[in-house]
């Protein structure tokens, strides 16, 4: 019969996104409970199967050229490189969510700043090396970069000559409370 706690299909109408579009229950992802998000120009829909707070906003998915400051909202799991530092005085807070990179085995970073990004700052990370096959595939990667913020990351790296950090070409960067594995 019917009741409370069906399913129901939730619009958003006149939301502008930069990015993917991420539906959110209670300020986190949904996950499972909510159905793949949908959109037609500003408006947004997603199904849901239980009720509460639900909410639409941007997130990043694997390979994300990020351009400006930037908190992560979900977890990503990625077969290559996780994220790329595109600009200048970037900060990246992971807000302790992981970054799973190389899960293919392929060369990828958790976090490539090869650019040489200058006072780019990466916090609160959690980065894992997806797949030990393969060589070469760094947690967060810097060449020619200055005065960046390396702190409060937990790093995983487990194929060969795989590091946690590696600074290349690089002066002036700061690494403080990181937990790294490999």
């Amino acid at each position: 019969g019917l009741g409370l706690n069906q399913s129901a299909n939730l619009s958003f109408f006149g939301v502008s996104i930069t990015g993917s579009a991420v539906a959110f229950r209670n300020g986190e992802d949904c996950g499972d409970i909510c159905g793949d998000v949908t959109n037609v120009s500003n408006d947004y829909y997603f199904n849901v199967s239980q009720f509460t707070s639900y909410s639409v906003g941007s997130g990043i998915g694997c390979g994300a050229n990020i351009t400006s400051s930037t908190t992560l909202i979900t977890d990503l799991i990625c077969s290559g490189t996780g994220i790329v530092i595109g600009a200048d005085d970037v900060v990246l807070d992971c807000n302790s969510k992981t970054i799973n990179y190389s899960t293919a085995g392929v060369p990828g970073y958790g976090i490539n700043n090869s650019g040489g990004y200058d006072n780019v700052t990466i916090k609160n990370c959690n980065v894992v090396e997806g797949n030990s096959s393969g060589t070469h595939k760094y947690g967060i990667y810097f060449t020619s970069a200055e005065n960046g913020n390396i702190t409060n990351n937990n790093i995983t790296t487990t194929g060969d000559l795989g590091n946690g950090i590696l600074l290349t070409s690089s002066s002036n960067n700061t690494l403080t409370n990181n937990d790294i594995s490999t």
